[in-house]
C-alpha cells in the first residue's frame, strides 16, 4: 500500500496518510455531484431489465440448471458490499471507537455497495465508514431510492425486477436473498443448496 503512494509523497511532500484522506474526500465529492449522470442512471438499468434477465437465464442453462425457482427468474443484477482499505489518519482513535475500523476484516476501510449487471455496468453507492453494515448502508443511500423507484412492474419491463444479495437484505422490496439455514437446521435442503450454488456461479460470471 505504501508503494502506491510513494511517488505522490515525493511530488507533494506530504505523507501518504494525508494523500489517502484527500483522495477519499475527492471521490466522495465526485459522487455527490455527478453520480446521477455517471453511473447511477437507474432508468437506464430498468430499460435493459429484459436483456439482463435473459443473460442470467442463459448462464443458468449453460450450467445445466433446468428447474429454477420462479422468483429467481426475475433477477437482473447482483448486490453486494466491498470494503476499501484506507490509511488511518492521525486524528482518528484506534480500534473499536474508530468508525472506519471494520471488525469483519480487521482493518481501517470504507464500505461501498455495488450492483453488478450482466453487461458489466455497475451502480455504486457513496463511501461509508467501514464499521457500517451493508444493509444499513442500503437503507440510507440514494441507491435504495433509485432501485425502488425504477425496478417495479410499470410497463417498461412488465415484471418486478429483483437483485440477488445475501440474507442481510432479505426484507428489501426488490431484493431476493440467498437461502439460509433455519435455527436448529444443520444443512439446507438439497434443492435450496442447488439454487444458492446456481446463483453464486452466475454472480461470478457477471463480476468481471
Amino acid at each position: 500500500q505504501n508503494l502506491r503512494y510513494c511517488s505522490m509523497e515525493q511530488v507533494f511532500q506530504v505523507p501518504y496518510t494525508t494523500i489517502s484522506e484527500i483522495l477519499t474526500k475527492f471521490i466522495g465529492s465526485l459522487y455527490e455531484t455527478y453520480s446521477p449522470w455517471l453511473f447511477n442512471n437507474y432508468r437506464w438499468y430498468s430499460r435493459r431489465a429484459r436483456y439482463y434477465r435473459r443473460c442470467i437465464m442463459a448462464r443458468h442453462e449453460a450450467n445445466g440448471y433446468d428447474e429454477i425457482n420462479q422468483e429467481l427468474l426475475d433477477v437482473i443484477g447482483f448486490l453486494d458490499g466491498t470494503r476499501l482499505h484506507i490509511s488511518r489518519t492521525t486524528d482518528q482513535p484506534v480500534g473499536n471507537e474508530d468508525v472506519t475500523w471494520s471488525g469483519k476484516i480487521k482493518a481501517h476501510c470504507m464500505n461501498v455497495l455495488d450492483i453488478t449487471f450482466p453487461d458489466a455496468m455497475r451502480c455504486i453507492s457513496r463511501c461509508y465508514p467501514g464499521s457500517m453494515h451493508d444493509a444499513n448502508i442500503f437503507s440510507i443511500d440514494q441507491m435504495r431510492v433509485g432501485v425502488n423507484a425504477n425496478f417495479g412492474a410499470d410497463g417498461i419491463h412488465e415484471f418486478n425486477a429483483l437483485l440477488y444479495a445475501d440474507s442481510a437484505f432479505a426484507f428489501e422490496q426488490h431484493v431476493t436473498p440467498a437461502h439460509k439455514r433455519q435455527p436448529g437446521q444443520q444443512h439446507l435442503d438439497e434443492e435450496l443448496e442447488d439454487e444458492n450454488t446456481m446463483m453464486a456461479q452466475c454472480r461470478v460470471a457477471v463480476e468481471w
